[in-house]
């Protein structure tokens, strides 16, 4: 599918931005996949290598190309590339493999004419290459892999202006069902591997033997190598590559999808926030606990009736409350971007969703919670200690996607709660780590401590005033909304 890799959300990858990552790609493997859509295969296919795509290749774009775009603010559709025609024409196109292939034993005719005007090594030594790549190319047909096969391997492509937490992302493209090639399989990449030490013997061979050899075999070996180059252009030229440029496209809009296309758009979506975490100014190792899987968070939002709490009513104790799972920045944009909203990106970088458990001696009540999320500053980490060499104790209000050191930074996270003479406050958890019991402080502030806390720019954030963090409030509900509408739509509980 052109240049990829295979994407790491736990490790920072900036360079991979600067090289201008364009998709985020699938390999689907539909062998032991049940037909029926259920909870079980999705938990097989969640597994599926995601890779970054920056170079697509030739007969890609030629697909890509006939899809029109989905416009900034607009819901990509998912197109779906059938079958139909590509297997009509799966017959004609392993006749011509077989053809090509078969074309090559016009090689015998100069190994026999070599060897038949005296040539001493050069016969052999010009045999052994294509013997072994006939050999092989014999195999890889009749094991069915010369050719992709789209009921076996498909490739599943989100590509376009992908959004970032600098960037709410432009116009994008989606496709399902791609044929994949076969090139990239283990069976080819050792054919390869083996041929290329064989090419370098059989060059070097060629030149030191053809040095001992008469003038008369030195002519027939070159006009035999211009006959087949002239062939093998001919064939490149004549001969059809494939029949992946002949599929037809069908485009559906997220709600006329079955439910095994949509979890293949999910798969995706999750794709696409790992690839915002790799590349986040933020650094990848703080958003460590951020949750990824679609089958836990569908459970968590089943947990919590598909519904979301806006504000946190009144609980005297707040120490019975803890973080089991929060979705951050990375998620809620990608989710934006499929669905086209026009919620400011701006907004939705300090935006996140946090399931919230609070424990009682005779239940456990669980909470989805939109809320703002921050990086901020953490003044008690050692290697902030000399306050002159790293001038990090200053008040500053730093912009948005400023980049940190990788040190000396912790979270901290608003949500509104009823404060118990019924007028609304914030809850502010603090810490680098915030799931789980004791992984992290509490605290309850008025709207005025909110307010002090902002003017004093000791966060080093940008946010000035409790207006902004409603602002980015907003954002999170609206972001949340759209997330848990497309999870329960995948009806995994």
């Amino acid at each position: 599918m052109g240049l990829s890799h295979v994407i790491d959300s736990k490790k920072d990858q900036g360079g991979v931005e600067a090289a201008s990552v364009g998709a985020v790609m699938i390999d689907v493997d539909l062998k032991g996949e049940e037909e029926k859509d259920s909870k079980e295969n999705f938990e097989k296919t969640k597994k599926r290598k995601v890779k970054y795509v920056y170079r697509i290749d030739g007969d890609t774009s030629k697909v890509l190309s006939m899809i029109p775009p989905a416009m900034p603010g607009e819901e990509i559709a998912t197109h779906f590339f059938f079958h139909e025609e590509v297997q009509n024409a799966g017959g004609k196109v392993v006749r011509n493999d077989w053809f090509a292939i078969g074309a090559t034993l016009l090689k015998i005719v100069e190994v026999i004419t070599l060897w038949y005007r005296g040539a001493t090594v050069i016969w052999w030594v010009t045999a052994l290459p294509w013997s072994y790549y006939f050999t092989s190319a014999c195999i890889l047909q009749f094991l069915s892999q010369g050719r992709g096969d789209p009921d076996i391997r498909q490739i599943d492509l989100l590509c376009g202006e992908l959004p970032s937490a600098l960037h709410p992302g432009g116009s994008g493209k989606l496709l399902l069902g791609l044929p994949s090639n076969p090139r990239y399989s283990l069976a080819w990449k050792l054919t390869w591997t083996i041929g290329a030490l064989l090419i370098c013997i059989s060059t070097i061979g060629t030149f030191l033997s053809l040095n001992q050899e008469r003038a008369l075999i030195s002519y027939i070996w070159f006009g035999f190598q211009v006959l087949f180059l002239v062939l093998r252009i001919l064939v490149f030229e004549l001969l059809p590559s494939g029949p992946i440029k002949r599929g037809p496209i069908v485009a559906q809009r997220w709600q006329n999808l079955s439910l095994r296309m949509k979890h293949r758009v999910m798969h995706l979506v999750v794709g696409l926030a790992a690839q915002q975490i790799a590349t986040h100014p933020r650094r990848a190792n703080n958003y460590q606990e951020d949750l990824l899987s679609i089958s836990a968070l569908s459970n968590l939002f089943f947990q919590c009736s598909w519904s979301l709490t806006e504000t946190l009513p009144y609980f005297p104790n707040i120490q019975n409350l803890e973080i089991i799972a929060i979705v951050g920045d990375t998620f809620l944009r990608s989710s934006i971007w499929l669905r086209g909203s026009r919620i400011s990106n701006s907004d939705v970088y300090d935006s996140a969703l946090i399931l919230l458990s609070h424990k009682t001696q005779n239940e456990e009540r669980l909470y989805a919670i939109p809320c703002v999320r921050i990086l901020a500053k953490y003044f008690n980490d050692p290697q902030l200690s000399d306050k002159e060499a790293s001038g990090s104790h200053a008040s500053t209000h730093d912009p948005r996607g400023t980049s940190n050191l990788g040190y000396g930074v912790q979270w901290v996270i608003w949500f509104p709660i009823l404060l118990n003479d019924e007028k609304e406050g914030w809850i502010e958890v603090t810490g680098l780590k915030v799931l789980g019991s004791g992984a992290a402080q509490w605290n309850v502030l008025s709207n005025e401590g909110l307010a002090e806390r902002l003017a004093s720019g000791t966060l080093g954030i940008s946010m000035l005033s409790v207006e902004e963090v409603r602002r980015s409030l907003g954002a999170s509900r609206e972001a949340a909304r759209l997330l848990m509408g497309l999870v329960e739509d995948l009806e995994l509980c």
